[in-house]
């Protein structure tokens, strides 16, 4: 499933994209590489305090971590691993991957915002 997701900057500009979306109903997600192309929102939906993202085998990218009024709350580089496993554990109950180099200031991040996508 796809929706649009709007990332509010500082600045008073916005980040428009489409981004295929996912639900996390577990403590812990697995992102084959293959299977998702880039943005990709997960949207926690379990009751736990943390999610596990094990990155291991997916592309760079920046994770940005939004927490549930949707107000950013931080970000991780993922890139450059050459062998073995890259998990990260987060509290955000909205989690962004975009591709590298990001489209917009990082330090510039403040809020998103998701609607679905209108036909």
């Amino acid at each position: 499933m796809k929706k649009q997701v709007i990332v509010w900057l500082k600045n008073g500009m916005i980040a428009k994209m489409n981004a295929s979306c996912i639900a996390a109903s577990t403590h812990q997600v697995y992102f084959p590489s293959t299977e998702f192309d880039l943005p990709l929102l997960i949207e926690v939906k379990h009751q736990g305090l943390t999610t596990l993202l094990d990155l291991s085998e997916f592309n760079d990218c920046v994770v940005l971590q939004f927490g549930e009024d949707r107000y950013f709350t931080g970000a991780t580089y993922c890139q450059n691993r050459n062998t073995g496993s890259f998990m990260i554990q987060s509290q955000a109950k909205f989690i962004l991957l975009m591709p590298l180099p990001l489209p917009f200031p990082l330090e510039e991040t403040e809020e998103i915002m998701i609607k679905p996508i209108e036909a």
